[in-house]
């Protein structure tokens, strides 16, 4: 649970909001349980989930932790709506949606910078290491 948690990047957190937000809506809506990709998808995870599990202590069941994240990111989502003068209760708006995976895709884009801005760096270094 928590412990996992705080081990998430920026972006892989942003990717499990995205997942959680888009899991909610697919509940919300009454909508069949997985597409093949999602299907892909979570299998991929699973199997990364099982060779972490070493890494942290046991809680509470899985099951029970995505419900509590569900609940939590129903709480938040609804918290930053009332924030932006959005006093809907309902479901997970195409507005909202596309405002995170915005934001994703900005931090990826981010991410990316930063790797060619160190790879740069790491090659200069190397450079200047040799020169000494």
């Amino acid at each position: 649970g928590r412990q996992k948690l705080a081990r998430f990047n920026a972006r892989e957190f942003a990717t499990l909001l995205i997942d959680i937000l888009g899991e909610a809506k697919r509940r919300q809506q009454g909508k069949s349980l997985l597409s093949p990709t999602d299907a892909l998808d979570y299998s991929l995870r699973s199997q990364s989930d099982v060779d972490d599990q070493h890494d942290y202590d046991s809680v509470a069941s899985d099951e029970d932790t995505d419900q509590e994240l569900l609940r939590n990111a129903s709480r938040n989502n609804r918290a930053r709506s009332m924030d932006s003068s959005d006093l809907s209760d309902g479901p997970i708006t195409l507005q909202e949606y596309l405002e995170v995976k915005k934001a994703l895709a900005a931090s990826e884009a981010k991410v990316q910078q930063l790797m060619k801005v160190n790879n740069s760096l790491s090659d200069e270094l190397r450079r200047l290491q040799r020169e000494v």
